[in-house]
């Protein structure tokens, strides 16, 4: 999906999307719990990592091959953040459970060190 796919969708959908592209680049059938990381900086530019761990081996991590639906989509939660007049973030991951649960954790410019500002 292009970037203007996700623009207009709801939040509720492009958490989803989010979601569902996670678990669709996931090689296991067993996964337990995942997680993708986003770091994008004011010009758009950024980089994309993430991992899974399977009920079998919890303590394993497993890359996760990143696709650049899950970047776009990233992307733009991060702008509509922004637009939603909150501070931008610079780092953000999100964790997926096998259940459907997931979080979202930030990290802000000018944290504390040792201070995530989640």
């Amino acid at each position: 999906m292009d970037e203007d796919v996700f623009a207009a969708m709801s939040d509720d959908t492009l958490f989803q999307s989010i979601g569902a592209a996670i678990v669709s680049v996931i090689s296991a059938e067993d996964w337990l719990t995942a997680e993708i990381t986003a770091e994008i900086e004011e010009d758009d530019n950024g980089v994309l990592y993430g991992s899974y761990a399977t009920i079998t081996s919890p303590d394993r991590l497993e890359d996760i091959e990143i696709i650049f639906e899950l970047y776009n989509a990233m992307n733009e939660l991060r702008n509509r953040m922004q637009r939603s007049e909150h501070r931008s973030w610079i780092k953000a991951t999100f964790v997926l459970q096998n259940t459907g649960q997931f979080d979202l954790k930030f990290i802000y410019p000018n944290a504390h060190k040792g201070n995530d500002n989640e």
